[in-house]
């Protein structure tokens, strides 16, 4: 998952970083939800060893403790999101009809 960092501390908006690209693109018929899967290289996340992407469509709203309740065995990598990246995730999960109104509506809080 990408972080997605909030002005309030308590809660993790979280998107997918997957590396079966095919499958994920093949997953979305719809056009527009296809347009907010976003192509990723190392050059932009070092740490991804191999060509991935994020899913915009699915995101996880959830407070901390859900969230490590929710996601076990994960390996926490502290590394800053480039801002061109982050406006590009913002603009999709905003632009993502499959995105739940009240996700959206905190985007435009806490961002």
């Amino acid at each position: 998952y990408v972080m997605v960092p909030l002005t309030d501390n308590n809660f993790i908006l979280a998107c997918l970083i997957t590396s079966k690209i095919e499958k994920r693109e093949e997953f979305y018929d719809d056009k527009i939800l296809k347009d907010c899967l976003i192509k990723l290289t190392s050059k932009q996340i070092s740490c991804l060893r191999i060509k991935s992407l994020i899913d915009c469509n699915q995101p996880l709203f959830l407070s901390k403790e859900e969230f490590k309740d929710r996601v076990k065995d994960i390996q926490i990598i502290d590394e800053h999101l480039p801002k061109t990246l982050k406006h590009e995730i913002i603009t999709k999960l905003k632009k993502s009809p499959a995105v739940k109104q009240i996700i959206k509506q905190t985007i435009n809080e806490y961002l």
